[in-house]
Formats: C-alpha cells, structure tokens, sequence
C-alpha cells in the first residue's frame, strides 16, 4: 500500500508540476488573473489565479487511474465537480457572494445524497441514529470547512501548506484503518497541491483560486467524515473539526472580531490570523512558518487524540484555541511589535567568515562535483537489478536525454527532473539493495558532510539567491510525520532515513541549480543521466 501510495503522490506532482507552466502562460487569456485591487490583499502584482485547475487536473487522473474497480461515492464525486466548477466560474467572473454560497450548497447536498454523512451525532450514545440532526450536522461542517479553507487563503503557501498537513493526517488515519479511498484520493490531492506550492512559495508565481481553495476544502471534509464513518475505524467523531481546526479556529474568531466591532460578520477585511500576525511585526515568511507550526500541533493532537471520548476532544480544542488567539491579542493590545527583518537582498557575512571566501566562490562547483559523483558512485555499489525498479531508470534516462537535447529552452526545467529521479532511485536502491552495511554507511557519512558545506556555503553566500522557505520547513515538518504513521517500528526508521537522505541531495540540487546555471547544469545532468542507465541496467 505504501509504494502504491508512492506512485499516486508522485503521479500528482510530476502532472501538477508539468501542466501549472502552460496554465500560467494562458491565464491572461482565459481572464484568470489575481488584480491587486483591494486593500486587504497582500500582493501588489497581477498573479494568475489558475493553480486551483492544475491542483484538481493532476488529483483527478492520478486518482482515478488507482480507483478503477473501486468503488466512489457517486455523490463525492458530483460535490467535486460542482464546487470546482462554481469555482473557476468565481475565479473569472467574481461571482457573487449569493451564488458561491449557492455552488456550496449544491456541493454539500450533493455529498449528503451520495451517502456520505457523519454517522452519528457527537455526545450522544452511538445506538442511537437521529437523520434529522446528522444530515445538517454533516451539511453545516461541509460548509463551514469549504468557506475556513477559502477565507484562509490570504498569503502565499499558506492555505496550500496546511491543506497538505491535513491530507497527510487523512492517509494516516485511513491506513491505520485499512482503507484505500481516502488514503489514494488524499495522496492525489496532496502531490497535485505539492505540485502547486513549487510556484506559490513566497514570493508566489501564482494563486490557486477559489478553484483551488474550495476544491480543497471540500475534499478535506468529505475526507474526514468518511473516516469516521468507517467501522473498522473507532475514531472520536469530533475528529473532523481537528482535522480542519486551524482554518475553522481563524475564521470564527475573525467574525466574532467583526461582530464585536459592530460590522457584518461577512464583510472582508484584514482581521485574519495571518494579518494579525504580519501587523505585530512578523515577516510573511514567519507568519507563514508560525502558522504552520499551530498546524503541525494541531494535527499532532488530533492522532494523539483520534480514539479519545468526544468531551476530551473539545476540551483539547478549545486549549489550543485560547493558547493561539491569547499571545496574538496581548501583542495587538498592548501595540508590541516584533523587529521587522528586510526581506529580498541580505548581507550574511560576519568578519570571521570573511576569512572563508573561497567558499562563496567555489561552492556550487564543489557541491555539483560531490552530488554528482555520489549519484554515480552509489549506483555502482548496489546489488542490481534492483527490486522494484526494473527497466525504469533506462527509461527515465534515455527520455531526459533526448528531451534535454532537443528542447534547449526547457533544460533547466529537464535537469531539475533528471537529478530528482536520480536522486529517489538512487536513495530507494541504497534503502532496498545496498551490497554492505559499510556502503549505506559511508553514503550517509558523504551526505553529512555535502550538506554541512552547503550549510556553510548558504551562511556565506553574500546574497540570498538560495534561501530557505516556507515550503522547506513544509519538508521538514512532513519527515517529522513519519515516526506518527502507522508501521512497524523499522518501517518508521527507514522511512525516516529515505526521506532525510531524499531532503539532503535535493537541497544539494536545488543550491547548484539556483546558484550557477550552465556548465554545473551540464555536470548533473550527466551525473544523473549515468546513474541511471547503472540502476536501470
């Protein structure tokens, strides 16, 4: 299941990361275009607003390819449509607040007539069936998830990022279970939305629309009641609102602001979390990683808690909420301000690094020489053919060189793929059919040094033409997940070492990639192309 799960997650990415380009260069076109003509919005530039298209193309053909012979709710699937097609409808014309409710409603009635209905009502005895209370529980939470998700789209990576978190809980749980819908659809999702946050990291290339923002919503709730209605499953039937905590949390108290205020509790304006923490003094970078982190806590509580008896669940809950929304009202009251930091253009030099400066110099040539001899190096010292991967990397490699060879203008984009299938066929087959101990070893030796001099190399880079981001610490967050799912315990471990040693050579990668175009480009991509015409012969 977990290599299936692979396969849909990586079929999302590589579609979502293929068709966001050519979405992007018709957006203008198509008058999907984000103009910065509200005060509220944090952007100043027209954005395309076509991510949501690309994050729901590559779900829906990675999906469905694994669901053939599986049964779909019908009605899961019609809520999908609509709310995806009210949605670009918005993203064109700007709908009117009455018609996106009334595409949401359709959606959500949509999802209750196909079945797919919280089981029963929280705080009351599991014998005990009320239709009458359940349908318009599960058709409030519906939508109260759609419009949180949406509202909580206001800077770049953020809604994207916790959506992400939340799938991911999604296939825990739903593995943990033994279930196969909602662990592949989450995974389709999550690949096509990681796809996405290539190009809406700050500073973004694109939005991903009420397409995107809605879509996801619903996905996430409709996810989660289908968890709960599962029977092999025993979870807290309040586990859904922990599940989609953050957004609801931040749009609640955002109303209860306005309704204090004496204004609509649907006007727009700037009174979000993430505005609220950008007016104290936080960068976009640290309120995004800030929120990230209350996501993570979040969801960490919500498996910690997923069996527990409902009271606990609210009780945890409403924790969580008063130790979010408490620090963030005192600094607002009290006017505190933190120290803003100048984003763009950095000096990173203190005098005794100074001293280093054949570091800066040399840097990408050094780390595209060792990441390029370490591809080739490990792919000699495994056991082959490897399990697994067959005739695939001869495929990979004949495919990217011929596709570098004769689109010259989209090398960077057939490097960048080229090294990052080097890299994962290379870290499967040290994982899978290392020859010796002492060669997984000395690999991971090799690694700790590339990336202790890639640490250096980025503290003495005098700009920041590499920088870490918000989906970086998105990475990080994600290979902290792995001892929380549900394997054995030297599945946890070697999960871990894979995505640690995946994390490490793409950093590697990204560094060379962003820091010296042409001739290091040409040495990883021979690098790569070598390692895998050796795995794949």
């Amino acid at each position: 299941m977990l290599v299936l799960l692979a396969l849909v997650f990586v079929g999302a990415l590589f579609i979502s990361v293929t068709l966001l380009p050519v979405l992007m260069q018709n957006a203008e076109r198509w008058h999907l275009v984000d103009v910065p003509n509200e005060k509220r919005k944090i952007h100043k530039v027209s954005k395309p607003r076509v991510g949501g298209l690309g994050i729901v193309a590559a779900a829906f053909l990675s999906a469905t390819y694994w669901l053939v012979g599986h049964e779909v709710p019908p009605g899961l699937v019609v809520g999908a449509v609509t709310i995806v097609v009210f949605g670009y409808l918005d993203d064109r014309h700007n709908l009117r607040v009455r018609w996106k409710l009334f595409g949401q409603i359709l959606a959500a009635l949509a999802l209750l007539m196909g079945g797919t209905v919280i089981p029963h009502v929280p705080f009351l005895p599991l014998d005990v069936a009320l239709p009458w209370l359940t349908w318009p529980l599960t058709f409030v939470f519906v939508l109260g998830a759609i419009n949180a998700v949406n509202l909580s789209d206001g800077l770049d990576g953020l809604a994207g990022g916790m959506a992400l978190m939340s799938l991911c809980l999604i296939a825990a749980l739903g593995l943990s279970g033994g279930q196969y819908l909602a662990p592949v659809i989450a995974t389709a999702v999550g690949g096509g939305l990681m796809g996405f946050l290539r190009y809406n990291t700050h500073p973004s290339q694109m939005f991903m629309g009420d397409t995107g923002s809605q879509f996801l919503g619903y996905v996430i709730a409709a996810l989660a009641i289908l968890l709960v209605q599962e029977p092999g499953l025993p979870v807290s039937p309040m586990l859904p609102l922990l599940i989609v905590g953050m957004p609801v949390l931040d749009t609640a108290a955002v109303m209860m602001l306005r309704i204090l205020k004496g204004r609509s509790p649907f006007l727009p304006d700037s009174s979000h979390l993430h505005h609220q923490l950008i007016d104290v003094g936080l960068s976009h970078h640290q309120a995004v990683a800030m929120l990230y982190a209350l996501q993570f806590l979040l969801l960490a509580l919500a498996w910690g808690y997923r069996f527990a008896m409902e009271w606990k669940v609210v009780l945890v809950y409403g924790a969580f909420t008063l130790i979010v929304l408490g620090p963030v009202a005192v600094l607002r009251l009290t006017s505190t301000a933190l120290v803003h930091r100048q984003e763009g253009t950095v000096e990173r030099r203190n005098q005794l690094l100074r001293r280093l400066g054949w570091v800066y110099l040399h840097s990408s040539r050094i780390i595209a020489s060792g990441l390029g001899l370490l591809l080739v190096v490990a792919a000699f010292l495994v056991r082959r053919p490897v399990e697994g991967l067959g005739h695939t990397p001869l495929l990979a490699a004949f495919t990217g060189a011929m596709v570098w060879a004769i689109f010259r203008e989209r090398r960077e984009f057939v490097v960048r793929l080229l090294v990052y299938m080097a890299c994962a066929f290379v870290v499967y087959a040290i994982s899978e059919s290392a020859a010796r101990p002492v060669f997984t070893l000395g690999f991971d030796v090799v690694l700790v040094l590339m990336v202790a001099f890639l640490f250096l190399a980025i503290r003495m880079t005098r700009r920041e033409v590499f920088r870490p981001d918000t989906q970086d610490a998105l990475v990080v967050l994600m290979i902290l997940i792995i001892p929380l799912l549900p394997f054995g315990p030297m599945a946890e471990i070697e999960l871990q070492r894979i995505a640690l040693r995946s994390a490490a050579l793409l950093y590697c990668c990204e560094f060379v990639l962003s820091r010296s175009p042409g001739a290091r480009h040409f040495t990883l991509n021979t690098a790569a192309i070598a390692a895998l015409l050796v795995l794949g012969v």
